[in-house]
């Protein structure tokens, strides 16, 4: 497969960057940009159009777009087939993404595309995407590292070579079980612990009977103390009896010593603290009232002026205005304001019933079919068929007659079904339009009650002519605004005044009550007993507060004197009763001590190991030696099938590898290194360069120049890209500034190869050297210049 086009939408710090929109793109691209340009950011651009979107979530991944909003890019790929597919990939809560090939729209998610699912993307990344890094970082390896890493665990991370996995399953298998009792093992441990768990048991039975005695012992102490606790319950019922009912009964009598000179004080609550300062404060108000008298002339100016649009002229007498105030007020507004819509919305039915009479009227169903007689003769056709077959006993007559009658049948089914659905809508039409028309009259009924109801409300007014015109709510809104300014003159006139002499009056009626009078003198003495009462409700509450609920209290006082209690002798019974709860206070305390001496000892033996809990453990050690012997068995069997697995790998892969790389070295070198050696000199599975100026095989280490050694890697990796791709799609390659520390006579060699390469593979070499960049496109690459930062 190779990249048509790129569409970068938002990715990072590039966007709207679409290379390939002009034309297609080649199979050798060079991505030209300074650092920081987004070389890194495209090269992530490619890989994720590829596997997916990664980090996948918006918080965590670094090429969120600097500008704002989600990563969104896109492009066009053409396979080996030359089908060609479109790919578009977004980030948003989650990776969304979708393929068009062959006109079909598949939902992708974050899965990486269907022909690049035989390479992983932790592969595609290592092998694939190559870059200086990745060349340099290998040197540092020994042979048998970039063994499993690249041929054997083709460039993943989380794999692990055979080998190494092999010779821990044996080091595993050993440290379970060995045989020969040689060594210390697993199963020896397990051994010399159950030894010990036996010892433990016995430690266990012993412990578990002096918790059984312990426990007993504290149980009938518990028995003990419940008689201790009714005890003190009974001396404790005495003491706060003594010392809390004796000073309450005190207080108590002192209350009622104070209530009773006061008298009758239900007329006292009905007035203020101050009564001769309420009875100044509503003189004035009566006084304020009848100077609001004097703001009504000012009122009637206004209402005159309000009622000029809506009525010929208003009453001059001011009994008749004011009468004239109460049918305005009389008129319910809201209900007036409902009717008015109510006709407003009859007015707007009848219209839309009419306008579908009309649209009815000039659409009419098409009248029903006849039925064909084509089907009637098929069936008489297919009658005389089948009696023909019975007269004669032939069963082909029989199937003929039979397959005509069918025919025959479905036809007339088919017509009568159609012509039943004609005479269906036919009738739902002139359905439609009776019952529009018996609705009409009764809309136009409700019509007029609603005009005759508005108008019934309107009646008492005697509107003038020009107030009759008025249309709808505006008609609502003068009449509220008028009977808003009646209400207005009404509070500003006498019923105001009417209100604060009654209150006066009232007030005066109230004092009278209480023992007073309307004169000054008069409401200095009920404050006198208003004070007086106050103090009572003060000592009450007190006394509430204290003791609860008054009549609580003269219950209890009542329940101990009938108890046989004389209030005499008080302190010396008291003082016993004390000391009484104090001695069974003492005992219980032995008896806790006792009881949790009993208990600390039982738990004390608690916190061991019991025998069932042991009993556990040695049925846990037996199974773990059943496992350990098992599990030893086990890794023993597959320690030796990944031992054969990973020869038969390296007997069929690794040499057709090592040729594929030889071949690929020898092109880059111009021949001076052709030959690529495995197990040579003291370590079998070193890697060494053979060459004829060479005295013998040289390991890819130093001495060897950085770039020999580059050389070296890149061609394994080509090798690995051919293995893997082979029968299947090949994926493009992805160059990171491999040529840097390569001579130019290398450098040309190889950009020779990947041109001859990338007409079967396509192939992106990214650079921020603008000379390397020219040596590529003379070769027959295109570039892609990436702005500046």
């Amino acid at each position: 497969m190779r990249f048509v086009r790129v569409a970068v939408t938002r990715f990072g710090p590039l966007s709207e960057f679409e290379p390939g929109a002009g034309s297609p793109l080649p199979g050798l691209v060079i991505v030209l940009g300074p650092n920081e340009a987004g070389k890194s950011t495209f090269h992530r651009v490619l890989t994720s159009l590829i596997h997916g979107i990664y980090p996948a979530t918006r918080d965590q991944n670094p090429f969120t777009p600097w500008k704002g909003g989600d990563i969104e890019i896109g492009g066009t790929i053409a396979l080996d087939s030359g089908e060609e597919w479109e790919v578009q990939r977004r980030l948003l809560s989650t990776p969304r993404g979708h393929l068009v090939r062959g006109g079909a729209t598949d939902p992708l998610d974050n899965r990486s595309l269907p022909c690049a699912s035989h390479v992983s993307s932790a592969i595609y990344s290592q092998v694939y995407a190559i870059g200086l890094a990745d060349l340099a970082g290998v040197e540092r390896e020994p042979w048998d590292a970039v063994r499993d890493h690249l041929i054997v665990g083709m460039g993943s991370d989380d794999l692990r070579a055979p080998r190494e996995v092999a010779e821990e399953l044996n080091a595993r298998a050993a440290s379970l079980w060995r045989p020969t009792r040689k060594g210390n093992s697993r199963h020896r441990e397990l051994e010399a612990e159950m030894k010990e768990l036996r010892s433990r048991r016995d430690d266990a039975l012993k412990r578990d009977r002096r918790q059984r005695e312990a426990l007993g012992r504290a149980l009938a102490l518990d028995r003990t103390l419940d008689e201790l606790r009714r005890e003190k319950v009974a001396a404790a019922a005495r003491v706060e009896r003594l010392r809390t009912l004796v000073p309450l009964r005190v207080r108590l009598e002192r209350l009622d010593r104070m209530e009773a000179p006061l008298g009758p004080i239900e007329g006292l609550r009905e007035l203020p603290r101050d009564p001769a300062a309420r009875l100044r404060e509503l003189h004035d108000r009566a006084e304020a009232e009848r100077r609001r008298a004097e703001e009504r002339e000012a009122m009637d100016g206004r209402l005159r002026e309000a009622g000029q649009p809506l009525f010929d002229a208003l009453p001059a007498d001011d009994e008749e205005l004011a009468t004239f105030g109460q049918r305005v007020a009389a008129v319910p507004l809201t209900l007036l304001d409902e009717r008015i819509a109510g006709l407003e919305d009859e007015t707007g039915r009848i219209r839309a019933l009419e306008e579908r009479l009309e649209e009815l009227s000039g659409r009419a169903p098409q009248p029903p079919e006849a039925i064909p007689k084509i089907g009637f003769l098929l069936g008489a056709l297919a009658l005389g068929i089948l009696t023909a077959a019975l007269a004669l006993r032939d069963p082909i007559f029989g199937i003929a007659g039979g397959v005509f009658l069918i025919v025959s049948t479905a036809l007339i089914a088919r017509a009568l079904e159609l012509r039943a659905r004609r005479v269906g809508l036919r009738e739902a039409h002139e359905a439609e339009v009776r019952n529009l028309q018996s609705r009409l009259p009764s809309a136009q009924r409700a019509r007029d009650e609603r005009e005759k109801g508005v108008r019934e409300l309107l009646e008492p007014l005697s509107l003038s002519t020009s107030a009759r015109e008025l249309q709808g709510r505006r008609l609502v809104s003068d009449l509220e605004r008028l009977a808003g300014l009646f209400r207005e003159r009404s509070e500003r006139g006498r019923p105001r005044e009417v209100r604060a002499e009654a209150e006066l009056q009232a007030f005066l009626a109230a004092l009278r009550r209480a023992g007073g009078s309307a004169d000054a003198d008069g409401a200095e003495r009920v404050a006198a007993r208003i004070i007086e009462m106050e103090k009572v409700d003060r000592a009450r509450e007190e006394l509430e507060g204290d003791a609860g609920e008054i009549e609580v209290l003269r219950d209890k006082i009542q329940e101990a004197e009938r108890d046989g209690e004389v209030w005499v002798e008080v302190p010396e019974r008291l003082a016993g009763a004390e000391a009484e709860v104090e001695e069974i206070d003492s005992r219980m305390q032995r008896a806790r001590d006792e009881q949790t001496a009993f208990r600390r000892d039982a738990a004390h033996d608690a916190k061991d190991e019991t025998v069932d809990l042991v009993d556990s453990h040695i049925e846990e050690v037996r199974e773990q030696m059943r496992t350990a012997e098992r599990e030893r068995d086990r890794l023993f069997v597959l320690a030796r099938l990944l031992e054969r697995a990973e020869a038969t790998f390296r007997e069929t892969h690794q040499p057709e590898l090592l040729r594929r790389a030889e071949r690929h070295l020898a092109r880059i070198t111009g021949g001076r290194y052709a030959r690529i050696l495995t197990g040579r000199g003291d370590d079998p599975n070193a890697l060494h360069l053979h060459a004829n100026h060479l005295p013998h095989p040289t390991p890819v280490e130093s001495p060897l120049s950085t770039g020999t050694r580059e050389q070296v890697y890149l061609a394994l990796r080509l090798a690995i890209v051919d293995h893997l791709d082979e029968g299947k799609e090949t994926l493009p390659l992805l160059l990171d500034e491999i040529l840097v520390n390569w001579d130019p006579e290398r450098r040309q060699r190889v950009l020779d190869l990947l041109v001859e390469l990338s007409r079967s593979r396509q192939i992106f070499l990214f650079t921020c050297h603008p000379h390397l960049a020219g040596e590529v496109a003379r070769a027959g690459g295109r570039v892609i210049e990436l702005p500046a930062p």
